[in-house]
């Protein structure tokens, strides 16, 4: 599993961050977007905007690679 990769999407009001890591903590992409949050601004946008983030994170990566993933959505709880 060298090859693995894990996301962290943190997603808000004002905007939408991605990362992605090797299972020993390196980062090895980051995608920013506008904000996320579908209370604030409705599914399809908050779709949109992480779509946007985590495309960009994923920016010359073999998104195959990702195995796990997680999202803090704020307003989700």
């Amino acid at each position: 599993m060298p090859d693995t990769l894990v996301v962290g999407l943190d997603v808000g009001g004002t905007s939408t961050r991605a990362t992605v890591l090797t299972l020993d903590g390196q980062r090895v992409g980051t995608g920013h977007a506008g904000g996320g949050n579908p209370t604030s601004h409705g599914a399809e946008r908050a779709a949109a905007e992480l779509l946007t983030a985590l495309r960009a994170a994923l920016t010359d990566l073999d998104p195959t690679r990702v195995a796990a993933g997680t999202i803090g959505l704020a307003g989700a709880g």
